[in-house]
C-alpha cells in the first residue's frame, strides 16, 4: 500500500545552475557528484567543486529541498581514499545523504559519519527483500534505489517486505545491462566504467564524417556507430551503437535502440506500489532538460496527490518526447510481461 507521505521528486544536477533550475522547478531533492572519478557521470566540464556544492546545499535548503551526493563507483584499491574524501566532503558541506554501492564506501560512511544518511545506489543491484535487509542491517542504509530491472508488481512485492524508503528511476536513459554492470566499454578501452565513472570515456571517442553527411563514431579505434545526417545524435556508447552484419553488411542495433525511460503513464501504479521517491536521470543533460523534465514530473505528482485525471494517464500528461533519447519512449521493465 502507498505510504501516507507524498511521493518525493529527486532531480539531477550536473552543475550549480542546473541545481538551481531543478529546485526552482519543484524538486524535493537533487543529486550531484563531485569533479572526480567517484561518481558515475565523471565527464569533462561536469559536476561540482566542493565550493559550488556547498553553495548548492545552501540554495536547496533555503527552499526546502535536500541534497544527495553520489559516491557510487566501485573503486579500485588505489581509488578508495578519493571516495572516502568525497564522503567527508559531502558531510562537511551539509549534504543530507550520500549515494553509494561499494561496501568499503558504505562502511566508511556508516562508521565515520553516522549522522549522514546513506542511500544504496542502484549499482548495488539490491532487488529483493533479503538483499535490502542485509544492506539495512549491515550498513544502516535508509533508502534503496532499486535497479531498473523490476516491474511495478515486483516493486510492490519488495515494498511489502521492507520499511526502507524505495526510490525508482522514472525518466532518462535506459541501460541495456543490470544498471551499470556492463563491461562492453571495458573490453574496448581497457578502462572500467564502474571504477572511473564514465561509460565510453571521452578520451577514447573519435568522430569522423561518413557517407551522405553522416557521422562516424569510434571508441578506441573500434567503430561503434554511424549516425545518418538526419538522425538525432546521442552520446556514443557501445550498447546503443549500430554494427554491420558480417554476411549482409547491413547495420543495425545489436544490443539496444536509443530509447528513453518515461514512466509517467504508470505513476499512479508506482504510487499504489508504495514507491517513496521517483528519480529523474540526467546529470549530463542541459539546464533546459532539467528544468523541463522536473517541472513536468512536479505537475504530475501534484496532480496525483490531488486525484486529478492528469496523473491517471489522461490527455494532460506532459509531452516530453522532443527531449527523449532517440525520440523514443519506453516503460522498460516497469511494464512487466
Amino acid at each position: 500500500m502507498r505510504r501516507d507521505r507524498p511521493i518525493q521528486l529527486n532531480a539531477p544536477a550536473g552543475d550549480l545552475l542546473s541545481l538551481m533550475a531543478a529546485v526552482d522547478a519543484g524538486a524535493d531533492s537533487v543529486y550531484i557528484g563531485f569533479q572526480s572519478p567517484t561518481n558515475l557521470r565523471n565527464l569533462p566540464g561536469l559536476n561540482f567543486s566542493v565550493e559550488d556544492a556547498a553553495e548548492g546545499v545552501a540554495y536547496a535548503r533555503q527552499r526546502g529541498a535536500r541534497m544527495h551526493v553520489a559516491v557510487n563507483t566501485h573503486p579500485m584499491d588505489h581509488q578508495l581514499e578519493a571516495c572516502f574524501r568525497a564522503v567527508d566532503d559531502a558531510e562537511a558541506i551539509g549534504a543530507d545523504a550520500v549515494i553509494a554501492a561499494d561496501w568499503a564506501v558504505l562502511e566508511y560512511a556508516r562508521t565515520q559519519h553516522p549522522h549522514l544518511e546513506v542511500h544504496l545506489s542502484c549499482l548495488a543491484g539490491a532487488a529483493d527483500p533479503q538483499a535490502i535487509r542485509f544492506y539495512r542491517e549491515r550498513f544502516g542504509v535508509t533508502c534503496i534505489i532499486l535497479p531498473r530491472v523490476l516491474s511495478v508488481e515486483q516493486i510492490a512485492a519488495v515494498r511489502r517486505e521492507t520499511d526502507a524508503l524505495l526510490e525508482v528511476m522514472v525518466f532518462g536513459v535506459l541501460c541495456a545491462n543490470y544498471d551499470g554492470r556492463c563491461c562492453l566499454s571495458s573490453f574496448i578501452t581497457g578502462a572500467s566504467a564502474n571504477s572511473i565513472g564514465a561509460c565510453a570515456p571521452v578520451e577514447f571517442v573519435a568522430f569522423g564524417e561518413s557517407e551522405g553527411g553522416g557521422l562516424r563514431v569510434q571508441l578506441n579505434g573500434v567503430e561503434i556507430h554511424r549516425f545518418a545526417a538526419s538522425e538525432q545524435r546521442t552520446y556514443p556508447t557501445p550498447c546503443k551503437g549500430t554494427y554491420a552484419n558480417a554476411v549482409t553488411g547491413r547495420r543495425s542495433h545489436v544490443f539496444q535502440d536509443a530509447c528513453c525511460l518515461n514512466a509517467m503513464a504508470v505513476l499512479p501504479d508506482l504510487s499504489a506500489a508504495g514507491v517513496d521517491i521517483v528519480k529523474i536521470e540526467g546529470r549530463q543533460r542541459s539546464l533546459a532538460y532539467v528544468r523541463q523534465v522536473t517541472s513536468a514530473w512536479r505537475k504530475a505528482i501534484d496532480a496525483l496527490d490531488q486525484r486529478d485525471p492528469l496523473a491517471a494517464g489522461g490527455d494532460g500528461i506532459a509531452d516530453l518526447s522532443s527531449i527523449t533519447e532517440g525520440r523514443a519512449e519506453s516503460l522498460g521493465a516497469l511494464a512487466g510481461g
